[in-house]
């Protein structure tokens, strides 16, 4: 976020419009960073109270917090509800429904999705950095919600050239991590393996798909 102001002054975009909707954003990434501390401090408590949320909405937040740096990167996003055959490339057209609405902790599934969606970026830059991606073809992340008798699945795939097979089926593993020294823990997608597992009773898989990888989240209607 402070990267993209200092672009914005530098490319002379910066006005008070702008300024305003990157204050208004930073606000919501700090609350959703304080909430996200609280929630670890809780992570294994077994009395905290499960609720009933939106898993697009939740999505939507997320990208909200990260619309400005997909944008910076050519990076687009969408999110397709299939229960409604509905698109939208923007999370401010989301449309709330009961379809997607599941039990469970709407923060620690926020935090799901950005670590899924933090490293579905990495390995599109990646991608590009190494001169593998076609000359032109923009960034893609996508967030697919549909229903699977009695399972709620989200699949999020993006167009970053895949995981090595080799080590696939480490990347749910602590500490474990292909990114050079200061850029990644590892942890990341252990405590969303954690989250959806343990805390909200689902599954979280990962595969290789044409182009890119996908992570599929399966969450049962009486979870």
């Amino acid at each position: 976020m402070i990267q993209d102001i200092k672009d914005a002054y530098e490319f002379g975009e910066m006005n008070k419009d702008y300024l305003d909707d990157s204050v208004k954003k930073s606000m919501i990434q700090i609350k959703f960073m304080s909430k996200t501390i609280d929630d670890f401090r809780n992570f294994f408590r077994p009395d905290k109270e499960r609720q009933a949320f939106d898993v697009k909405l939740a999505a939507g937040d997320v990208l909200s917090m990260l619309s400005a740096q997909l944008k910076s990167n050519n990076i687009s996003y969408r999110l397709t509800c299939h229960e409604h055959n509905k698109t939208v490339e923007d999370f401010r057209e989301i449309i709330p429904c009961d379809a997607f609405n599941i039990e469970g902790y709407p923060n620690e599934m926020k935090q799901v999705f950005m670590n899924i969606a933090n490293n579905a970026k990495d390995a599109i830059l990646q991608r590009r950095e190494e001169g593998l991606m076609p000359a032109g073809e923009k960034g893609l992340i996508a967030f697919d919600f549909e229903k699977e008798g009695d399972k709620k699945v989200i699949r999020i795939t993006d167009n970053g050239g895949g995981i090595p097979q080799e080590i696939i089926d480490r990347v749910f593993d602590p500490y474990f991590t292909t990114k050079e020294q200061g850029r990644g823990t590892g942890i990341g997608l252990y405590m969303s393996k954690v989250i959806i597992e343990t805390n909200m009773g689902g599954r979280l898989s990962v595969r290789n798909i044409d182009g890119g990888a996908e992570f599929r989240i399966e969450i049962t209607v009486n979870a």
